[in-house]
């Protein structure tokens, strides 16, 4: 046998790739590639894409109500500046004349308001002091708010013609006798002595328009006494204040020198913390009346206002 036709089989054997050899499975796997960063690529675009429409719906919906929130702060800011400025607190004015009470209203930015007068003996409280205001010392009241005064007047006793003319009648006589003299302490009985009972009214009671102040007078004296006041016929009622600690009496007296020999009790209260006015109907025919203030402590801070329709 020949040699040249003897064919040696030889096991398979790593042969290194040779160029064009095995191409398509490269393509394929370069084609895997592609597809698998596209998704990516659309992901990175969608998301950039959303940012972009959210960035601009956010500005838009700026530009539709951008001003309204500044406007709300700035109104919130405003009226709380406002609010700061318009409280201030109200001052005592009682006991000085009318124009230091002026002055020291329009200092703390007030001013003064109606005024009104009461008949007061010129021993007790010179004529033309302020003897109460409404509101009341210490109240936070808006900035130009009013302060309504009542303002001590003197009686009028000078009238020395009447007398000259009158010398010789008995009436002139009559008129210029002194009042008597004050009652007693006061006790848990003088209750008995009232045939109107006091009783509380409503706090705005000084507002209604029916009614005509004839007197008013605060103070914390255990004895005080006013001048002559003048009634006519219509009614009249007397109201009492007594702000202070539990327990005290205080009474309002009243005299007519033209038909009294005494003085008459009017009203009679207990003292308790607050200022709750007690209401008496006062009965009497139109006449000249004198009225007394009895109390049996300085403690107490007790306000008479005497009133006719």
């Amino acid at each position: 046998m020949d040699e040249s036709d003897v064919t040696q089989v030889m096991p398979p054997a790593d042969e290194p790739a040779v160029p064009g050899e095995g191409a398509p499975d490269a393509v394929a796997e370069d084609a895997a590639r592609g597809r698998a960063r596209l998704p990516r690529r659309w992901l990175a675009a969608a998301v950039v894409l959303v940012m972009l429409l959210v960035a601009g719906l956010g500005v838009f919906l700026g530009m539709q109500a951008g001003g309204e929130p500044e406007r709300v702060v700035e109104a919130g800011t405003d009226s709380e500046e406002k609010a700061g400025a318009e409280e201030v607190v109200v001052p005592d004015l009682r006991g000085m004349t009318l124009d230091r009470a002026t002055t020291d209203a329009e200092a703390a930015g007030l001013v003064i308001g109606a005024t009104a007068t009461a008949i007061v003996a010129p021993s007790v409280t010179p004529a033309g002091t302020v003897l109460s205001q409404d509101p009341l010392p210490g109240a936070e009241v808006a900035a130009g708010t009013e302060i309504s005064l009542v303002i001590a007047e003197a009686a009028a006793e000078e009238q020395p013609p009447a007398e000259t003319s009158g010398g010789s009648s008995g009436g002139g006589t009559a008129e210029e006798q002194p009042p008597p003299a004050p009652p007693g302490d006061l006790t848990i009985d003088d209750f008995s002595k009232l045939v109107a009972k006091p009783r509380v009214i409503d706090p705005n009671f000084f507002v209604l328009q029916q009614w005509t102040t004839k007197l008013e007078h605060s103070d914390t004296a255990l004895q005080w006494t006013s001048g002559p006041v003048d009634f006519g016929g219509g009614d009249k009622q007397i109201i009492l204040n007594a702000d202070g600690p539990n327990g005290y009496l205080v009474a309002v007296y009243s005299w007519d020198s033209a038909t009294s020999t005494d003085w008459k009790m009017q009203s009679i209260i207990v003292s308790q913390p607050g200022e709750l006015p007690y209401q008496t109907i006062f009965d009497v025919p139109a006449s000249t009346q004198t009225f007394m203030v009895k109390s049996m402590s300085t403690a107490v801070y007790w306000t008479l206002t005497v009133q006719e329709k």
